[in-house]
């Protein structure tokens, strides 16, 4: 009963998805290998951008409304704090049996969230999900959270789908509270890295919590006339 049920609703999403897909990808879906989403809280944006090779430089596909958020600047920092998290997540869990429609599962708290929270509990669950309202996650329109949906389930099979949180676009100068400012510059920090050739940034959280941008990675490639060559790349994490 269950897996009927779910069934239903994700093939209810790709049909009433199908049109819309196809015009945000004429190669057809089954050839992108990433996708990667940047939310933007005051902004209420959530990106969506994807590339045909992993590692590889990504185009934006689409820009979404996000319907509804709680909180305000700042990351969440414990069970009730009604805040939406702030931080270098990824996609950890899909739910197509949501009471918010269709969600898919961001993994607060990461290593990050866990080494700088004084609270005994950080809270969990956080989603992007649909049903417009929200306490913590982000919230879509039902139609905006099927097309969201159907894309990462079929990109999924390829590797982990990064999701960034930012607390806004941060190309701009900022004076951040004492208490945010530590964060905020090491997500400026990722923010800018991937303004930089559109190609998701490696990113190490460190013993104490801190996002740490990696260096480009060098990776060999042989031609076809045998000749190994170095270049640089960066790959998501």
């Amino acid at each position: 009963m269950v897996n009927s049920a779910h069934a239903d609703r994700v093939q209810a999403a790709k049909r009433n998805t199908a049109p819309a897909i196809k015009k945000l990808f004429p190669e057809g879906l089954s050839r992108v290998r990433q996708i990667y989403f940047r939310a933007f809280k005051q902004e209420k944006v959530l990106e969506l951008w994807a590339g045909s090779k992993r590692g590889g430089s990504l185009r934006l596909v689409k820009s979404y409304r996000i319907a509804g958020m709680s909180g305000g600047p700042g990351p969440k920092r414990m069970k009730g704090d009604k805040q939406v998290p702030e931080g270098v997540y990824s996609i950890d869990r899909f739910n197509p049996l949501s009471r918010f429609h269709l969600s898919l599962g961001i993994n607060y708290p990461n290593a990050s969230d866990r080494a700088r929270t004084t609270a005994a509990d950080p809270g969990h669950d956080i989603f992007i999900h649909g049903n417009k309202v929200s306490i913590g996650c982000l919230a879509m329109t039902d139609a905006v959270i099927e097309e969201i949906y159907v894309i990462a389930n079929s990109v999924r099979r390829h590797g982990a789908i990064r999701v960034d949180i930012f607390p806004f676009r941060m190309d701009v100068k900022f004076n951040p509270p004492k208490a945010h400012a530590e964060l905020w510059s090491e997500l400026q920090a990722v923010f800018l890295a991937f303004e930089n050739g559109k190609v998701v940034p490696r990113v190490k959280i460190s013993g104490d919590g801190r996002y740490v941008v990696l260096p480009e990675r060098i990776r060999e490639r042989t031609t076809s006339q045998g000749t190994s060559h170095r270049r640089s790349a960066t790959s998501s994490s």
